[in-house]
């Protein structure tokens, strides 16, 4: 059938599917339910299901005081899934199945803190949000990369000993409320040196200080994560 259905009546844990007497959902149909005994209800095709009139906000929201769950093939235990908890201040759980993952496209805000309970996950960048630079002529030469994390490999030149170096940083993922860390990560002499970051917009100063008695003519590397922030 072709056209609008209308469910009016359907028993307990009853299914409405291609073997049901209710018309088989095709993909050029519409159906609307109306009964309140239904259980469940199975869309044999692969059309869209819309819910709500087109002309006010829409709620889904399961029957009684229970939890609500969103998976997918018929709820197989090999499964993500979303858990809205009943109750009063209940938890959104988010279960991805395996090695899953929950990924964000764009923009994320919120009003409450974001916190991990992993001992090895933690909060932090993943693959492709990073970079590397390698810094030409002198240790003063500006650098470029906009990236949010990555690695600046330094010029070899030498620094001599109680010596402060500075060198622009030019990134545009910097805005100047942000804070940019940076660790001397490899190469070179390890606590021969001390770092000072001043931010800007889409740039930042970094100072490199040689803490050592003699000179030093080290190419280090540098590692460097930007943390967004504000001051209000």
């Amino acid at each position: 059938m072709v056209g609008n259905v209308t469910i009016t009546a359907l028993p307990a844990g009853g299914t409405v599917g291609s073997t049901d007497p209710f018309p088989s959902v095709q993909s050029s149909n519409t159906v609307k339910i109306t009964a309140t005994q239904m259980r469940t209800f199975v869309l044999n095709s692969s059309a869209t299901f819309a819910i709500g009139t087109g002309a006010a906000a829409t709620t889904i929201a399961g029957t009684g005081a229970f939890n609500l769950t969103l998976t997918t093939n018929s709820g197989a235990s090999n499964q993500g899934t979303i858990t809205i908890a009943n109750g009063a201040n209940g938890n959104i759980t988010i279960d991805p199945d395996g090695t899953g993952v929950v990924s964000l496209a764009g923009t994320t805000t919120g009003t409450g803190s974001i916190t991990s309970s992993s001992s090895s996950g933690g909060i932090g960048y993943s693959t492709g949000a990073g970079g590397t630079v390698t810094q030409a002529t002198s240790k003063s030469t500006t650098v470029a990369l906009n990236a949010v994390t990555g690695t600046i490999v330094m010029n070899g030149a030498s620094l001599s000993a109680a010596t402060v170096v500075a060198f622009t940083f030019t990134n545009t993922s910097i805005a100047a409320t942000d804070m940019v860390v940076i660790n001397h990560s490899s190469v070179g002499t390890l606590s021969g040196y001390s770092f000072a970051v001043t931010p800007g917009a889409g740039t930042s100063t970094v100072s490199v200080r040689n803490n050592t008695a003699g000179a030093l003519a080290e190419a280090i590397v540098l590692q460097f994560a930007i943390i967004k922030s504000v001051t209000g």
